[in-house]
């Protein structure tokens, strides 16, 4: 785990100002992408899956391992999961390219 207390935070407080990852943090941080790839799809299934997950203590794993603020993150997926369509997408895509950074 990580001292959340000691990071410096960019974008938004979504992610560490470190622009050397390791290649740990950028698997993690794939794995949150695809999360939120499959929140904005139409299936419901996807969907409810995505959201049990954001509720258990291994999102909170992930994001400490993809060095992002887990209630931050938690926001983001929530915004995503309540909304539909195009509007979902735009926002999921957004997010995936700051974690891509």
């Amino acid at each position: 785990m990580t001292d959340r207390s000691s990071r410096n935070i960019f974008t938004g407080g979504l992610t560490e100002t470190d622009p050397e990852q390791s290649s740990e943090c950028r698997l993690w941080r794939q794995v949150l992408s695809q999360a939120i790839s499959d929140a904005y799809l139409n299936n419901r299934k996807q969907r409810q899956s995505v959201a049990e997950w954001i509720a258990s203590n291994d999102f909170r794993t992930v994001c400490d391992f993809a060095f992002v603020d887990v209630f931050k993150m938690r926001k983001i997926f929530d915004n995503i999961l309540s909304r539909e369509g195009e509007e979902a997408r735009e926002e999921g895509r957004e997010i995936k390219q700051l974690l891509e950074r």
